[in-house]
């Protein structure tokens, strides 16, 4: 079974690619990369235990939600889901996030628009450690 990283890996290099081909016009990637980063993802790719072991511990879920980061948005946007669907189903708070990960898609990829490009360089060019540099605009 592929672990969490490498499924995130894949699903994003086909959105990028999908988002190539349907790209009408000029081709600037690192636009596109950016993007399909802010995109819709099929999933989380959280494990249900860090997923557990961050929204039940109050510490940890006001650091991880308070974050002014796409990771915070992250997980605001799963809490916000899980108490959603124990609100509308009546069903527990592990129950519901269970639902979360395995059946809900994603907003976005939560990556920000340098790490997007980094990653689908590492993806696409693996020896290549450092993506090119942009060019002074």
């Amino acid at each position: 079974m592929m672990d969490l990283k490498e499924q995130r890996d894949k699903d994003f290099l086909r959105a990028v690619r999908q988002a190539m081909r349907d790209h009408r016009g000029p081709m600037n990637l690192r636009q596109i990369v950016a993007e399909v980063a802010a995109g819709p993802a099929p999933y989380y790719y959280v494990t249900y235990d860090h997923a557990v072991n961050t929204l039940s511990e109050s510490r940890k879920l006001q650091t991880a939600i308070g974050a002014p980061t796409r990771r915070g948005a992250m997980w605001r946007e799963i809490l916000q889901r899980v108490n959603d669907l124990c609100k509308q189903q009546g069903i527990t708070r592990r129950r519901a996030l269970s639902m979360v990960l395995n059946h809900g898609e994603a907003s976005s990829f939560f990556l920000e628009p340098a790490s997007a490009w980094v990653l689908y360089h590492n993806i696409v060019q693996p020896r290549r450690r450092r993506p090119p540099r942009r060019n002074s605009e």
